[in-house]
Order: C-alpha cells, then sequence, then structure tokens
C-alpha cells in the first residue's frame, strides 16, 4: 500500500499529515539525490556501474527483492545496510578500475607524441611544440597513421621552412646575416631516437619513402632517403624527420646562395664572409620577398 493512501484520525488533519509525510520524502529524495550528484561529480565516470550496484543494495534494504536476490546481493544473514555499504564498496572498486585504465590511456597518448624536450636545436623544438600542441602529433593514436605521419612531415617542414625565413629576414646587419648563414650551414638536425618513443607504430615506411623519393617531391634533397632494414620503427622515423630537417635547411642556404656568386660553395670562409656581407640587400630583399608570399596579409 502507498505512504500517500494512509490517513490518520485525531488532533491533526489527514491533509496535514500528508503534507508532512510528503515533506518528510521530499527532504529524503533531495538527500539521496544530492548524495548521487556528488558521487557523479567525484567520480565522473563509471557512475552508471556505481549507482547500479547501489541501487540494488538499497532496493534490498527497502524489501523490494525476496530472499533469493537478498542472498545474491550479499546473503541472507546480512542487513540492509551491509547490502548497501558492500554495494558502495564494488562500485567503488569498478570505478577506481575504469579511473586508472582511463590514467593509463591518457598517459600512453602523451607517451606517443614526439617529446620536443629532447631536442636541442631551439627552432626545431618550438616547431615540434607547436605541432604537439594540435591534433597533427596524434598521427601514432589514428587509424592511418601513415597518412597522418606523412601530413605532420609536410607541416614540419613548412613549419620550419617559415621560421627560420623569419628569422634571417630580419637581421640588420651584414655581418649579423653573414654569421647566421655560417653557423646554419655547419648545423645538423639530430632529433634523437628517445624523443620518438612509441612514434612509429603500424607506419609503412616504404609507401612513405616511394612519397619522398619521389623527384618531384624531394625539392633540395640532394639524394634519396634510405632506410636501414634491420632497425626499430623509431629509428625509421628518425632518420626520415631528421633528413627532412636538413633538406629545410638546404632549400634556405639554396635561396641566400642564389644572390651570391658561383664560386661561394668553393670560396673559404673568409670570402665566403665577405660575399655575404657584400650582396647582404640582395639576400635580404629576396628573403622578405618570400616571407611575404608565406604570410600574406589578410584584409
Amino acid at each position: 500500500m502507498s505512504i500517500n493512501k494512509i490517513t490518520f484520525s485525531g488532533v491533526e488533519t489527514p491533509m496535514q499529515v500528508k503534507q508532512e509525510i510528503k515533506k518528510e520524502e521530499t527532504e529524503k529524495t533531495v538527500e539521496m539525490v544530492d548524495k548521487e550528484k556528488s558521487n557523479a561529480a567525484k567520480y565522473m565516470i563509471g557512475a552508471t556501474a556505481l549507482a547500479t550496484v547501489i541501487g540494488l543494495g538499497i532496493a534490498g534494504r527497502k524489501g523490494y527483492f525476496g530472499e533469493g536476490m537478498q542472498k545474491l546481493l550479499g546473503g541472507a544473514k546480512k542487513s540492509a545496510n551491509d547490502i548497501v555499504e558492500s554495494g558502495e564498496k564494488k562500485g567503488g572498486e569498478i570505478l577506481d578500475g575504469v579511473i586508472n585504465e582511463t590514467a593509463t590511456q591518457s598517459m600512453n597518448a602523451i607517451k606517443r607524441k614526439i617529446n620536443p624536450e629532447l631536442i636541442e636545436d631551439k627552432e626545431l623544438r618550438q616547431v615540434i611544440e607547436k605541432l604537439d600542441s594540435g591534433s597533427t602529433a596524434n598521427f601514432a593514436n589514428e587509424r592511418d597513421s601513415t597518412f597522418h605521419v606523412m601530413r605532420y612531415i609536410d607541416q614540419m617542414e613548412s613549419n620550419l621552412y617559415k621560421t627560420l625565413i623569419e628569422r634571417f629576414a630580419n637581421y640588420q646587419s651584414p655581418s649579423e646575416l653573414s654569421k647566421a648563414v655560417n653557423e646554419l650551414s655547419a648545423k645538423k638536425y639530430d632529433i634523437p631516437v628517445k624523443a620518438l618513443e612509441n612514434c612509429a607504430d603500424n607506419i609503412d615506411f616504404e609507401h612513405i619513402l616511394n612519397d619522398l623519393n619521389d623527384p618531384n617531391i624531394m625539392g633540395n634533397r640532394k639524394s634519396k632517403i634510405v632506410l636501414p632494414k634491420d632497425v626499430k620503427p623509431e629509428e625509421k622515423l628518425r632518420i626520415i624527420l631528421n633528413t627532412i630537417a636538413e633538406s629545410t635547411k638546404e632549400r634556405l642556404m639554396a635561396k641566400i646562395e642564389f644572390n651570391l656568386p658561383n664560386r661561394y660553395s668553393n670560396a673559404t670562409q673568409d670570402e665566403k664572409t665577405k660575399m655575404i656581407e657584400k650582396n647582404y640587400t640582395y639576400i635580404l630583399k629576396e628573403l622578405k620577398s618570400t616571407l611575404d608570399f608565406l604570410s600574406p596579409n589578410v584584409s
């Protein structure tokens, strides 16, 4: 029989009794809802599993299940409160398992990105950091890893080239430009294998090589990329990324050398410095023109 259908006689009227009973039920309901909200806010995940287990315990406590279901919930000898506590404990165990698994998956996702902290070159490190902040760097977690690696390589190359152009187009004196050109010419990019841990899973390197070694795509690279057969995928990816970074450097050097005499490549270091300083104006004009092309003004 529902509580709302029970009537009483006495000093208090039936309506007053009903209102008080209804008020009491409302307060209990609000208290229960607040508790459930608190649990949901605390765990955020697995709330359905927890509510199901605890709900069964509460239902058992209110006598909605027979002896058989009571045994299923925790034994006929257990009190209703014990059943609820047992349900909360089991719900907590379920949540702990889900939370730990989710945290592990999140850590794996982070580890599968390239670690820019291990890259010594400042400009290349900044480029990788920027790519890491977006979705591009998640290529190791995508179903079509090969496609996303190729997209990553393309963006790394274009972003590094633009970064170098921006720096070289803003040198204020011939001596600054000459020093920067000499330093860039001697630089060797090196992304260590440790920065690429777990970033080369499910990559079809043969497909990538066929694409990068295409004569129409090679650009300023002097030779095709060759990958050793008996090396780990991370080492293969390292070779590819370092080669792309080197070719980006060579691309900028080629643009600078275009404005220098033909004998530049065979000249001594002092002769190269003088050539760069003498042609400073022409070099900067070419670099700024390229920068304007890469960064068009949006009106």
